[in-house]
């Protein structure tokens, strides 16, 4: 399949891993209730850090000024990919967004690679220090019907009953996928 064709095939989402691969994590995302939603159907608290063209990670550290490093629910990687389930918390452990990845590691340096699979820095952080600067392609935008128990007591969360997210590829300069990403908000 090609990214044309994956980036509209309808429905898109993560894949779900096999019980043999892992154990679930204590924290479950419900990635397969995802419904897709127009970008102007989104809440107005949750709208400016998903509509817009950067890096989740520099936009919400940026509107909610806190650095925020990741904390894995789950992860698995050979030498051609890393693949997890992530949290994003600020310094005071909460949660700015659960997020699946899965990250081309072919794509990057040994060095590199190196600390894409051990940082707890998010992936959009790494790029932006060594100045890598993707282009996001295949956009598409959902909407869960929750997220996990605790994410309706964020301060942030003022008018959104149901928990947006945006799914999209980062493609290098020549157009090659270097991640596939899904993000939503709690």
């Amino acid at each position: 399949m090609s990214l044309h064709q994956a980036s509209v095939a309808a429905g898109r989402l993560p894949p779900l891993r096999r019980k043999a691969e892992q154990a679930p994590p204590a924290i479950e995302i419900p990635w397969r209730e995802a419904r897709p939603v127009s970008p102007d159907a989104i809440c107005a608290c949750s709208r400016g850090v998903l509509v817009h063209q950067g890096y989740m990670t520099g936009a919400l550290q940026a509107s909610r000024g806190c650095a925020l490093r990741i904390r894995r629910l789950w992860q698995r990687h050979d030498a051609r990919r890393l693949e997890r389930t992530i949290l994003l918390l600020d310094e005071r452990q909460r949660c700015h967004v659960a997020a699946w990845i899965r990250i081309e590691l072919l794509a990057f340096e040994p060095r590199l690679k190196r600390q894409l699979v051990e940082s707890d820095l998010p992936f959009g952080g790494i790029l932006a220090r060594v100045g890598i600067r993707p282009a996001f392609a295949g956009r598409q935008y959902f909407v869960l019907p929750r997220l996990f128990a605790a994410s309706g007591a964020i301060a942030y969360r003022r008018c959104c009953e149901r928990h947006y997210g945006r799914s999209h590829y980062m493609l290098d300069e020549d157009g090659r996928v270097l991640a596939e990403v899904y993000e939503a908000l709690p």
